[in-house]
Formats: structure tokens, C-alpha cells, sequence
């Protein structure tokens, strides 16, 4: 029955007839499982709820879509009365796993409905990021995901607070180091990669999390290098992600052309900076004019060369 509740709750929706008493209802059966004895059984039913926190056409957070964010928040976080954390910190590592997906597609509809956290939520979110990339793999990737989408909600009011300040460095820096590793799976580099392009296209993140205290401490360089690193791995859709991001720190958050744009975020990296990534991009793109040698070279080799050349336009020589 769990398996199909996603379905059943989006054809009462798509027919208008998921009043809330229904709605009430199915998520108080869903509520009801993800408290269940099993392991098996209270994963299925996180996994329920976060199918549901982010349909297909999430522009924006209704009545019914808020009652989940609330069961989903409540299941994941559990209540602060009592000594039980939440779906989140389960004992079973499968919980903690759909828990931790759940959370991020919780906060992709968040971003994706432009609805803004507040600092007291935005500060608990990303301490649990970086606590939970010391988890298992399965926990960490969704924290890493998790991660960039905060630092594109990071709200201008409280994003220079010393707190929020420190946390948002912190979670630049672990997607660094999860980039310049050799311990970390693929998926876990791709995503780091990605939520390193969502960070960087936000206004917020370049003029405030990498300021000039940043460029002090070298933040700005271990973003840099771990990007342009990443360019050569092996799996191409890690080298894309990367040259997203790329394309994001010198452009802004639409990644279209322009003067103003490109000219303030390559003043913010530098002129050294700013050659460094070219020669690298150039580098890159002269190595793809040899034939595709895998399947997945073939898939991602065209889109590849588009944002290389996209940064090597944008930077000047």
C-alpha cells in the first residue's frame, strides 16, 4: 500500500478532489509507518514523503504541499520533547538514507518555490550537512546535494552573522575536499560539483561568503583548483558538473552572457585567478577534439565543449 500512495495522492490532486480531510489523512497513514518497529517499513515510508515534498510542478508551496513540508519536518527532525531525533538520525542506516534524500528534495522545492528560510532553520540545516558527510556514502551524497541548495538560500539578513558566515565556509569547503579526493564514489563527486554550481551562482555567496576574508584564507583557490581538477576526471558527467560551476563563478545565476555580470564576478576572482581557469578550459577543450572513446564520453562530449567555450569567451585574454 506505501508503494503506491504517491500515485494515488497525485491523481485525487490532478482530479481536484484531495480535499483536506484526504490529504490529512493519507499523511497521517504515511506519518504512521515511518514510526514503524521495521527498518524496512519506516524507510518506505520516509521515502513516501519525499516523493511528495517535491512533485513535478513545485513553482510554488500551497496548502496541501506545506502539510507535507510539516509531517515530512516533523518526521525527519521528531519532536524536540522527546528523546527520539528523527528519521534523520535513525539507528538504521537505511533510514537515515531515504531521511537524507527526503530532506534534500524537501529544500529543492523550497528553492524552486523561492520560499526563504529562516536563520534559526538555515543554521540547523547546515550543521546537519556537514555532520551527516561523515555518515555513509548513501547519507553524505544527499548532504552534499543538500548543501549547495542552502548556500542558494542563504538570505542576505543574516549571511554576513558570524554564525551563518563560518557555516556557509564550512559547507564551500567540504564540497571542495569531497572534489579533491580519491576516496569518494563518482556520485558523491558529481553532486558536490553541482552543489558547488548552485552555490556559486548566488549574489549572496560571492559577494558575502567569498569576500575578502575568504580570498585570505584561500577559499576562493580551493574552489578554483578543485573545479578545474575535476576536468579531467574520469567520468564525464563529473567534468560537466564541474564546468557548470565553472560557468556560474563567472557568470551570473542564468549563466547568460553579460558585460556587467562577468565583469564584476571577474573582478571578484582576479586576474590571476581568472587566467588560470582559461588556460585550463582551453587546455580541456583541445583534448575533446580527439574522438569520443566510451558511450558516456559520446553523451556528454557536445555539452562539454558549449560551457568550456562559454568560460574561455567570458574570460578575457
Amino acid at each position: 500500500m506505501l508503494g503506491t500512495v504517491a500515485d494515488l495522492r497525485g491523481a485525487l490532486s490532478r482530479s481536484g478532489v484531495l480535499d483536506a480531510e484526504r490529504s490529512t489523512s493519507i499523511l497521517d497513514y504515511v506519518k504512521r509507518h515511518c514510526a514503524d518497529s521495521d527498518e524496512a517499513i519506516r524507510a518506505a515510508g520516509v521515502r513516501v514523503l519525499g516523493l511528495l515534498v517535491l512533485p513535478a510542478d513545485s513553482a510554488h508551496i500551497d496548502t496541501h504541499q506545506q502539510q507535507i513540508c510539516d509531517v515530512l519536518d516533523d518526521v525527519l527532525w521528531g519532536n524536540p520533547d522527546k528523546v527520539s531525533g528523527g528519521a534523520l538520525h535513525d539507528s538504521s542506516s537505511l533510514v537515515r538514507q531515504r531521511a537524507s534524500w527526503a530532506f534534500s528534495n524537501a529544500m529543492e522545492a523550497r528553492l524552486r518555490a523561492k520560499a526563504p528560510l529562516i536563520e534559526a532553520d538555515w543554521t540547523k540545516y547546515a550543521r546537519y550537512c556537514l555532520a551527516a558527510a561523515k555518515d555513509i556514502e548513501g547519507v553524505a551524497v544527499s548532504a552534499y546535494r543538500t548543501s549547495g541548495t542552502l548556500l542558494a538560500l542563504l538570505d542576505l539578513a543574516f549571511a554576513s552573522k558570524e554564525g551563518c558566515f563560518s557555516l556557509g565556509r564550512s559547507l564551500l569547503e567540504q564540497l571542495c575536499r569531497v572534489l579533491g579526493t580519491t576516496s569518494k564514489p563518482p556520485k558523491s563527486k558529481w553532486n558536490a560539483a553541482s552543489a558547488l554550481d548552485r552555490a556559486l551562482a548566488s549574489s549572496v555567496v560571492m559577494t558575502h561568503s567569498l569576500g575578502s576574508s575568504a580570498s585570505a584564507d584561500g577559499l576562493v583557490d580551493k574552489i578554483v583548483d578543485s573545479l578545474c581538477g575535476s576536468l579531467t576526471a574520469k567520468v564525464f558527467k563529473i567534468r560537466v558538473s564541474a564546468a557548470n560551476a565553472l560557468v556560474s563563478l563567472c557568470l551570473d545565476a542564468d549563466k547568460t552572457p553579460s558585460q556587467t555580470s562577468s565583469s564584476l564576478r571577474l573582478e571578484m576572482l582576479g586576474e590571476q585567478r581568472a587566467r588560470k581557469i582559461r588556460t585550463v578550459a582551453m587546455a580541456r577543450l583541445a583534448e575533446l577534439g580527439e574522438p569520443a572513446t566510451s558511450k558516456e564520453a559520446a553523451l556528454y562530449v557536445d555539452e562539454l565543449k558549449r560551457l568550456l567555450g562559454t568560460v574561455v569567451d567570458t574570460i578575457p585574454v
